[in-house]
C-alpha cells in the first residue's frame, strides 16, 4: 500500500503535465483573452498560462459559485473540448488556491478547504490549496524562509488520517512537496531534506513526489535542477529518493525530445529503478488515451515485466483522473489478447484499495464503460 500511494503522489497530479508541457499559447484560439476579470471556468481557461490572471478569475468566480460547482463545470467543459482537458489541472489548482484564501479569511482551516475540493482532474484543487497554506493574504507570492518551512511542515497535514482517508492525507503531502520546493527557491536537495522532517516513510515519499514533480514543471524553467541527461537528477540524489524520482522521470525524458520508444530504452538503463521508470512511461502515455489517441507503447516493450509496469502506470493515471473506469476500462478493452485481464484486475484493485471507490460504484462503471464480460465479477471477487 505504501508503494502504491507513493507512486500515486506523482500520478495523481502529474499526468496533465506531459500534455501541458507541449501546450502552446497559440492553442488558446477560442480563448483569446477578452477580459482578465472574466469569471467562470471558461474565463480561467482563457487566461492560458497566466497564473495571476487565472487566480483573479477564480477568486471572482468563488464569490458567486462554490468550488464544487466550478469543478463540475470544468468537468463538463473538458468532455466537450480537448484543449480544456489538457489545461484542467492548473485550473483546478487555481480554484484550490483561491478557495483556501477565501476560507482562511473566514477563519477556517485546511480541513474545511479539503471538504469543498474534489478529485476532478487529478485532484488539483487539493494541490492548489496546499500551495496557499504558506500564504493566504493576496494574489502574489511573498518570501517564506527556510526556518518557517521547517517549522510548519511537520504538522500541516496532521489533520488527515491514514486508512480510508489516506488519499486525502496524501493529496495534502503531495501538494506540500510542490510548495516546499517553490518556497525553497527550487533548491531540490534542501527541499527533500525538509520532506524528511515528516513523521513516517509514507509521508516523506508522498512529499518527495510533489517535490520532484515541481522540479520538472516549474513555471520559471531557469530555476529547475536539471541537465540534458535523461536520468538527472535521479542518478545523483541519495538512494532513498530515487524511487520517487524515477516514477516521474519519463516526463523529463519526453521534454528532452525522446520518443516513447527512446524513453523506454533509457528506462532499460535505470538499473534497480527500471520498473518505476516503466510505470512512469505508462503514466505519460495515458494522455493519449484521454485525448482519444491510441497508446500502444506498453504492449510493444521488450519484456513482460516492462509491459505490466507500463500498463499499471497508465491505468493508475486514467483512474486518478476520473475516479471511475470511464478511461481505464475502454483502454483495457483495446489491449491485445492476454493483457486485458491483467489490466482490469490492476484497475479494479486500484479503485478499490487505493482510491476507496465502493464496489457498487465500480460495478456501475463496468456496466457503463466496459465491454469485458468478467468486469463485474472481478469487482466482487
Amino acid at each position: 500500500m505504501k508503494k502504491i500511494l507513493a507512486i500515486a503522489a506523482v500520478v495523481m497530479a502529474a499526468v496533465f503535465i506531459a500534455a501541458f508541457a507541449n501546450y502552446k499559447a497559440s492553442h488558446v484560439s477560442m480563448n483569446t483573452i477578452k477580459s482578465k476579470s472574466e469569471i467562470g471556468v471558461l474565463g480561467m481557461f482563457r487566461c492560458g498560462s497566466d497564473a495571476v490572471c487565472m487566480d483573479s478569475s477564480a477568486e471572482s468566480s468563488l464569490q458567486t459559485k462554490s468550488a464544487k460547482e466550478l469543478l463540475a463545470e470544468l468537468d463538463e467543459l473538458g468532455k466537450k473540448n480537448g484543449e480544456v482537458l489538457l489545461q484542467c489541472h492548473p485550473i483546478t489548482q487555481s480554484i484550490g488556491r483561491m478557495l483556501y484564501k477565501k476560507l482562511s479569511e473566514e477563519k477556517k482551516n485546511i480541513g474545511d478547504v479539503f471538504q469543498q475540493c474534489d478529485h476532478t482532474c487529478h485532484s488539483g484543487c487539493f494541490h492548489g490549496a496546499m500551495e496557499r497554506v504558506f500564504f493566504s493574504d493576496a494574489i502574489g507570492i511573498p518570501h517564506v524562509t527556510s526556518d518557517a518551512l521547517r517549522e510548519k511542515v511537520p504538522t500541516v497535514c496532521e489533520d488527515f488520517d491514514y486508512g480510508a482517508h489516506g488519499n486525502i492525507r496524501f493529496q495534502c503531502l503531495h501538494g506540500l512537496g510542490h510548495a516546499i520546493l517553490f518556497f525553497a527557491d527550487y533548491n531540490l536537495r534542501e527541499s527533500l531534506k525538509i520532506c524528511d522532517l515528516l513523521s513516517s516513510q509514507w509521508d516523506q515519499g508522498s512529499c518527495y513526489g510533489g517535490t520532484f514533480m515541481e522540479n520538472i514543471h516549474a513555471i520559471n524553467k531557469s530555476k529547475r535542477y536539471l541537465t540534458d541527461s535523461p536520468h538527472f537528477p535521479c542518478n545523483v540524489v541519495e538512494e532513498n529518493y530515487q524511487d520517487d524520482c524515477y516514477i516521474m522521470q519519463t516526463t523529463r525524458m519526453l521534454e528532452l525530445g525522446l520518443s516513447y520508444e527512446g524513453a523506454a530504452k533509457e528506462c532499460e538503463n535505470a538499473g534497480d529503478y527500471r520498473n518505476m521508470c516503466m510505470q512512469s512511461l505508462g503514466r505519460d502515455a495515458s494522455n493519449d488515451v484521454r485525448t482519444n489517441k491510441s497508446a500502444v507503447i506498453c504492449t510493444s516493450l521488450s519484456t513482460e515485466t516492462d509491459k505490466q509496469y507500463c500498463i499499471t502506470g497508465l491505468v493508475y493515471a486514467l483512474s486518478d483522473n476520473s475516479w471511475d473506469g470511464r478511461y481505464a476500462f475502454p483502454y483495457c478493452d483495446s489491449l491485445p489478447h492476454g493483457y486485458g485481464e491483467f489490466c482490469y484486475k490492476t484497475t479494479i484493485s486500484y479503485l478499490l484499495n487505493s482510491l476507496y471507490i465502493s464496489k457498487t460504484n465500480i460495478t456501475n462503471s463496468c456496466k457503463v464503460h466496459s465491454s469485458y464480460p468478467a468486469c463485474e465479477k472481478l469487482v466482487n471477487n
